[in-house]
């Protein structure tokens, strides 16, 4: 089984819509390069699906369900397409920042090549991008943390009430000295 990662922006066609009609030929593939990689696919290999343009992320894993055949869209016979299925959307999309900062995937095409928009990728480099969307990233991960752990923690009751809460339980409203807001204190200026 060979590994890819195909490039689609979103606003033309976009992984949800890939996956709401279970699949498509990718077709209008102009670029050389790109068309020696499509007709080299086989039934059954990986796809990483990236949004380009928009969003720039892998946001899902597609198969390769019909090998290279004439592209419908031209009647140049050079170019061809492959048909595509969906698999699963990744857990977490991995954005091209991510991928930028893994050390394991500075080689890549997606980053020496970036117009490119069909590319083959190594097994640790589908592995690597695989492997990030299962793992919770630095900002997601530290508030998912925190809400579990407000959840967990029992509701604090305090004993003691502060004067503004009994008199709100009072229905009395706070007298003008205490509802003027204290002044702040100047700093001292610095010297250029």
């Amino acid at each position: 089984m060979k590994y890819w990662l195909v490039k689609s922006e979103p606003t033309t066609y976009s992984w949800e819509r890939f996956i709401e009609e279970g699949g498509t030929c990718w077709d209008g593939v102009r670029n050389f390069q790109a068309r020696t990689y499509l007709t080299v696919m086989e039934k059954g290999d990986r796809v990483l699906f990236y949004h380009s343009v928009v969003g720039r992320e892998v946001v899902g894993i597609a198969a390769v369900r019909r090998e290279a055949y004439a592209d419908p869209t031209t009647d140049d016979e050079r170019w061809v397409a492959v048909d595509l299925e969906p698999v699963e959307t990744l857990a977490r999309p991995v954005s091209l920042d991510q991928i930028k900062a893994t050390p394991a995937l500075a080689d890549i095409t997606l980053l020496r090549q970036s117009r490119l928009s069909v590319m083959p990728l190594s097994t640790a480099a589908y592995r690597a991008i695989v492997g990030m969307s299962e793992k919770p990233g630095p900002k997601s991960g530290v508030r998912a943390e925190a809400k579990r752990k407000a959840a967990k923690a029992p509701q604090k009751t305090s004993a003691k009430t502060t004067p503004a809460k009994r008199a709100a339980k009072s229905g009395a409203t706070k007298s003008a000295a205490a509802a003027k807001p204290k002044k702040k204190a100047k700093r001292p200026r610095r010297k250029a």
